[in-house]
């Protein structure tokens, strides 16, 4: 450290060269100023620092958000399984009170009047006990029974219609919040992707026309309770083909359409529509879709709040139509992971249109080839640009006369008991011998059994003593030793039913040999529909393949 000559103190270094020898020369002593050198060298150090501190920092980061992903995944899936047993349980008993609701209208009224309460009392409970015991023995009874058709009075009759039509009530209540814990779930998980970028499309050839219909249909119940017209643009019923992500196209649709229907008055319109463009130079094309209704309408600064998180336009309409805020947000986030981006256009009183644009790729001859026997279709497909030839479409291997055959057994592992109890009772109700088994290992040895007739099997993936990512890969393994005539066997269509939803579980469960990915709660009609799927691939001899359901997902 020096004074220079404005008496600033800066840093030096010095050298110093000897001249002549030791006795009678002297020495040359040069200083240089290093003041700047060292501030360099400083920020350089103060940089790596801090590149070092924010290398710490990503990395508690990433490790945080992948604790973060797994609690969130584990929570979902502590959730759906009892959701499961509620789903289950309320399908089940609704349909015990349509059988009872029959059952009360083959009941004739008696010709006295009114009776006093004790008699109506024990009419009542005359009535309804051997109602209880016998439901379906006396729907099903053949029209030649002996049987006299019991006799109530009109007071007791009445009592017994209100008392059925109230159960029938409460139990679409408990659908209901069921539905909506299901949503929030979802909804909760698909946020967590979202922040940690780990949402990935699962991309496969979708007919985009048929999508788009069949979520109309899914939604039409909701539309016709407020009299409104839920409809599809004319003109856009022609095949369109693309490589997409069905699962997640569907929840925007879905998502714009219910909102929709929450927010426009009765006897009001909504029209939804898909369309593309011509594929671009690089081969892409750019889909349109939109919803648009006659509802209630934004202001400017309403439709500035719209897809902030956990926000709704405004407090009053928090209020009075609920919801949590998620829905627009988590779709506007799932079309930017299409490539592409979402609007509104709204006015007060004149309703509003949700508009939205993602990217695609054109689906190559060999997929669409494989497009036509999974899906059923045979017919000529127009527009060529974005669709294919009748030439281009598979036709099924086989072709059988008469419905399928049904699975001969089917194996079933589910360490829950209430779960797996109604999963019985759907099986049953559906036509299918079964055998109930509490973990992997149980299904593993009766599988692996000499002379077994299972020939499908359903695993929960989360269950003590084995898992049924364990199970399959043993049973895969075990499968690959057997033959028929020389022949390898051909593979089990092992179906997973589970409350875990994310991208990695799922693929895991398909590496491990899973066939289907079902996620919880899951309905009797769309375990039928999986297992439809799987007796028309083994039974027409169709390729077997991969598939999931992420929102029932994958879902």
């Amino acid at each position: 450290m020096y004074p220079n000559a404005a008496e600033n103190v800066v840093d030096i270094e010095y050298s110093v060269s000897p001249i002549g020898d030791y006795a009678s020369g002297g020495a040359v002593i040069e200083f240089r100023d290093v003041t700047e050198q060292k501030k360099i060298e400083q920020e350089r150090l103060n940089a790596v620092l801090i590149a070092e501190q924010q290398s710490i920092r990503i990395k508690a980061d990433d490790v945080h958000k992948t604790n973060m992903i797994s609690f969130v995944s584990f929570i979902c899936h502590e959730i759906r399984n009892p959701l499961q047993g509620i789903t289950s349980s309320a399908e089940f008993l609704l349909e015990t009170l349509q059988k009872l609701d029959t059952l009360t209208n083959r009941l004739s009224l008696t010709e006295e009047g009114s009776i006093t309460s004790d008699s109506t009392h024990a009419a009542t409970q005359d009535v309804l006990t051997p109602i209880s015991n016998s439901v379906d023995t006396v729907i099903n009874h053949h029209p030649s029974s002996r049987v006299a058709t019991p006799k109530v009075d009109a007071y007791t009759r009445t009592e017994i219609d209100d008392l059925i039509s109230n159960a029938k009530q409460l139990v679409g209540n408990i659908q209901t919040c069921a539905e909506h814990q299901a949503l929030i779930t979802n909804n909760v998980l698909d946020l967590s992707r979202l922040d940690a970028g780990k949402m990935e499309l699962s991309l496969d050839v979708v007919n985009i026309s048929a999508l788009g219909q069949q979520t109309v249909e899914m939604m039409l119940a909701k539309a016709r309770d407020k009299h409104i017209n839920l409809t599809m643009a004319e003109g856009r019923s022609r095949t369109l083909l693309l490589k997409a992500d069905a699962t997640v196209l569907r929840q925007v649709l879905l998502n714009l359409v219910s909102n929709a229907i929450k927010f426009t008055p009765e006897n009001g319109e909504i029209l939804v529509d898909l369309h593309a463009d011509p594929p671009s130079d690089d081969g892409r094309v750019t889909l349109h879709g939109s919803v648009t209704d006659n509802g209630l309408g934004m202001s400017e600064l309403e439709q500035r709040k719209l897809f902030q998180r956990f926000s709704q336009a405004n407090q009053k309409v928090a209020q009075l139509y609920g919801g949590s805020g998620l829905g627009l947000s988590i779709s506007k986030e799932l079309v930017r992971v299409m490539g592409g981006e979402m609007h509104v256009k709204s006015a007060q009183g004149m309703g509003s249109t949700f508009s939205f644009t993602s990217i695609h790729e054109m689906p190559t001859k060999e997929e669409l080839s494989m497009f036509g026997p999974q899906h059923g279709q045979t017919d000529s497909i127009p527009q060529a640009a974005l669709t294919a030839d009748e030439s281009e479409l598979a036709k099924p291997e086989a072709v059988l006369d008469g419905p399928l055959p049904k699975f001969r057994m089917i194996g079933v592992a589910e360490d829950n008991p209430i779960n797996l109890q109604y999963l019985a009772k759907n099986l049953k109700k559906l036509g299918y011998q079964y055998t109930l088994c509490a973990n992997g290992k149980e299904l593993l040895d009766k599988f692996c059994e000499p002379g077994n007739t299972i020939d499908c099997c359903i695993l929960d993936i989360s269950m003590p003593v084995m898992d049924g990512l364990e199970a399959a890969r043993l049973m895969r393994e075990h499968e690959a030793l057997l033959t028929v005539n020389g022949v390898p066997r051909r593979r089990t269509p092992m179906i997973a039913m589970s409350g875990n939803a994310m991208t990695q579980q799922v693929t895991e469960a398909l590496s491990a040999g899973i066939s289907s990915y079902l996620v919880k709660p899951c309905n009797q009609a769309d375990l039928a529909r999986t297992l439809a799927h799987w007796e028309h691939i083994v039974h027409t001899g169709a390729e077997h393949r991969l598939l999931t359901d992420r929102r029932r997902e994958v879902s």
